[in-house]
């Protein structure tokens, strides 16, 4: 039991965010502009496309919680969800560079992400 607690404690905590950032893409879209620190007019395009990646979200919500069930069969759900987190990671240093986000309201997201990750690979391999 104590060598998966990491790994628990890594899939409980990517689900949270999951379902927080999932909500607010879907319920609240203009808010998750702002904590990108993204200024558009929220169009009906956009609403759209962000209900569609808060539901995409959900579904990996889902996977994290599914993985709870059986922590040693299914610790590859781990690496997997570092491997999309590093994706959105990346996004985020591209999305700088153009200039679309902004790095300070980036920095507490990279941390979060980072520490996720970590969790993940240390959880991972612990299992």
């Amino acid at each position: 039991m104590k060598n998966t607690l990491i790994l628990k404690t890594a899939y409980l905590a990517g689900a949270i965010a999951d379902l927080t950032f999932g909500f607010l893409m879907i319920a609240f879209p203009s808010v998750c502009l702002k904590i990108y620190g993204i200024n558009i007019v929220l169009s009906p395009v956009i609403r759209f496309w962000m209900a569609y990646a808060g539901i995409a979200i959900f579904t990996w919500t889902a996977f994290l919680i599914w993985g709870l069930r059986q922590l040693k069969e299914r610790k590859f759900i781990a690496l997997a969800t570092a491997l999309v987190v590093l994706g959105f990671v990346i996004a985020q240093i591209v999305g700088i560079l153009f200039g679309t986000v902004s790095v300070v309201n980036m920095v507490p997201l990279f941390a979060m992400q980072f520490v996720l990750i970590a969790l993940l690979l240390i959880g991972y391999r612990n299992a």
